[in-house]
């Protein structure tokens, strides 16, 4: 007799506790953090994790949004690390903040790998906003505080003739990782899929 696929409200199979287990059992398990400001567009980034290789985004693309989700990953580089993975991912803040798996510091959460701050490069508003996100993660982590790069998004919303006017350049927004002490700057456009590759493959160097 075969077993019942249960499905949740985005459509996706929900794997049995048996399934959980012996799927875990073959891959290695890792938990990173997507943190930044609601309209950064951290479920677009993460849907393009899911979809890497795929085509651009359009209007009819639909994105949903989760608290907390995951999606494997078979990687090739570093050669030392080569396998499969399975990788958790939440949402801070989450987009349903009083459901029980909503990122928040009020509640414990596993040991975190990793944090991806984002801000969006067309706001210059967002190098005063991700300052102080990250300062306000350093005082609740103190010496744990996890590995975490700054990682630009939309960029292909941006006018690179406006850059220099708006002080958003890659230059001074790789200074700004250094002055809050993130392992690197990446900039990708999750809609357009530019740069997605290579801010995986840095999620990778410090994670696994």
């Amino acid at each position: 007799m075969s077993e019942e696929v249960l499905y949740n409200p985005y459509g996706e199979s929900v794997l049995t506790l048996k399934e959980e287990i012996m799927g875990t059992q073959l891959t290695t398990v890792r938990y990173f953090r997507l943190a930044g400001e609601e309209d950064v567009g951290k479920s677009t980034l993460f849907a393009r994790f899911k979809d890497s290789n795929g085509p651009q985004y359009n209007a009819s693309t639909v994105i949903f949004f989760y608290n907390k989700s995951h999606f494997r990953m078979v990687v090739e580089y570093p050669i030392s690390k080569r396998g499969e993975y399975l990788f958790f991912v939440d949402f801070e803040p989450a987009p349903d903040p009083s459901a029980e798996d909503a990122a928040s510091f009020r509640r414990p959460v596993p040991l975190l790998d990793a944090i991806l701050f984002c801000m969006d490069v067309t706001d210059q508003a967002h190098i005063m906003l991700i300052q102080e996100r990250v300062a306000t993660y350093k005082r609740y982590f103190r010496e744990n505080m996890p590995p975490f790069l700054l990682v630009g998004t939309k960029a292909d919303l941006r006018d690179d003739t406006l850059e220099e006017q708006l002080g958003m350049s890659i230059t001074e927004k790789q200074i700004l990782a250094d002055f809050i002490g993130a392992r690197g700057y990446c900039e990708c456009s999750a809609w357009a899929n530019t740069g997605i590759n290579q801010l995986l493959q840095n999620i990778y160097n410090i994670i696994l």
